[in-house]
């Protein structure tokens, strides 16, 4: 989900199906949002709700993947569910972010950015040794609920928008959430 208008809507419902189809042969979800700020909260506090919020990952097996990218704050995070994060721990999730996501974020390129960043967690995730779709484990779906409650945060989160004045990608503290500096 954008936004920030920064996808085109080609862009986006190529990134929407790609996604649709890893989730269709694996079961395993990875949810991208992007939004303008996460203000006044921090990254952190807002991945760990929306992925809460959104049961991202199947039930029981917990192999979601939430990756939060506040363009504004040039702040991204992942949010890893428990049953990933043998594929994924915080080093792995660092080096996608850094190593090769903000080097496209640096020029602007946060669709192809973001398009890497997703195709390596894929792969990551593949060679997870997890229960197969047809396993019986389904993962939870959207209610109209669901959808009341995404954008009550989306609209929040749009309300409340920051500036920074740097133009450089930087780690931060958190070994799954970069920024600028």
């Amino acid at each position: 989900m954008d936004q920030t208008n920064t996808f085109s809507a080609t862009e986006l419902a190529s990134l929407n199906a790609k996604l649709k189809a890893f989730d269709e042969e694996t079961g395993s979800q990875i949810f991208v949002l992007m939004i303008p700020t996460v203000q006044p909260e921090t990254i952190e506090t807002y991945a760990v709700r929306v992925f809460e919020q959104w049961k991202v990952g199947r039930k029981g097996i917990d192999d979601g993947v939430l990756y939060v990218i506040a363009k504004n704050d040039r702040r991204q995070r992942l949010e890893v569910g428990y049953g990933l994060e043998g594929a994924i721990p915080d080093i792995l999730a660092s080096r996608i972010l850094n190593d090769t996501v903000a080097p496209y974020f640096k020029q602007n390129q946060y669709v192809t950015g973001i398009d890497k960043g997703v195709t390596q967690l894929m792969l990551l995730i593949k060679n997870e040794n997890l229960p197969s779709k047809t396993s019986g484990v389904e993962a939870d779906t959207f209610e109209e609920s669901d959808l009341l409650s995404m954008l009550i945060i989306l609209g929040y989160s749009m309300f409340n928008r920051c500036i920074c004045a740097s133009s450089l990608w930087c780690s931060c503290f958190s070994s799954i959430s970069t920024g600028f500096c």
